[in-house]
């Protein structure tokens, strides 16, 4: 059983050695650690970080300052990695595990009405000028939701592209700062995502209104 966990997992130069484990223990990676109580909650985040190229450490929690230890909602919030994961793979199983892991951008897009059409955009909230069913400003309408996601597809518009008209280059270049500053914690492939999400849902918006 220990050779075949060492050839599982390479444990050389990470602290405890997966072999001969005691638990709880103190799993590091990306700047985080988790405490797991058995061998099945180690084998399953070791292999999501493995197959992932995600450098990870081993300690006996013992050997843990006690203000490095997760407590209350941390040591809840961590555990619940794992079924994010399974959840976010098995609807598409070719998502990237570091990516549902460590990124914190939220790319999703809602449909939230169909007559007239109303997009909810959690990252951009802030933005929105409708309100939905509970008056809340949550929602963009139809063209503010698709200029969104054509200014998140397009590079920082030029003068050029306006043919050297400085005021309407002005104004483009106010509603694309306005959008990439909301969203100064997304990469170029997250707002790629979100554009992408935000034309599904007014997809969605669209085709939903062709039941009434």
């Amino acid at each position: 059983m220990s050779e075949e966990l060492e050839r599982a997992h390479a444990t050389s130069g990470l602290g405890v050695n997966v072999a001969n484990a005691e638990f709880p223990l103190t799993i590091r990676y990306q700047g985080r650690s988790e405490i797991v109580y058995n061998q099945e909650a180690l084998d399953d985040l070791i292999d999501y970080l493995v197959n992932n190229g995600v450098a990870y450490s081993l300690d006996s929690t013992s050997d843990v300052e006690p203000v490095q230890i997760p407590v209350g909602d941390e040591i809840e919030g961590m555990a619940e990695i794992r079924n994010i994961v399974r959840s976010v793979l098995s609807e598409n199983p070719t998502y990237s595990i570091s990516k549902a892991l460590f990124s914190e951008a939220d790319t999703s897009a809602y449909a939230g009405d169909h007559d007239p059409i109303y997009i909810e955009i959690p990252a951009l909230e802030s933005l929105a000028t409708q309100e939905n069913f509970d008056g809340e400003k949550v929602w963009h309408g139809q063209y503010d939701a698709t200029a969104i996601a054509d200014i998140l597809e397009e590079d920082e518009p030029t003068i050029e592209d306006y043919r050297y008209d400085e005021s309407a280059h002005q104004e483009a270049l106010d509603k694309w700062n306005k959008i990439h500053s909301a969203l100064d914690d997304f990469d170029r492939d997250d707002k790629k995502e979100l554009a992408v999400s935000i034309r599904n849902a007014v997809k969605e918006a669209d085709d939903s209104g062709y039941g009434y």
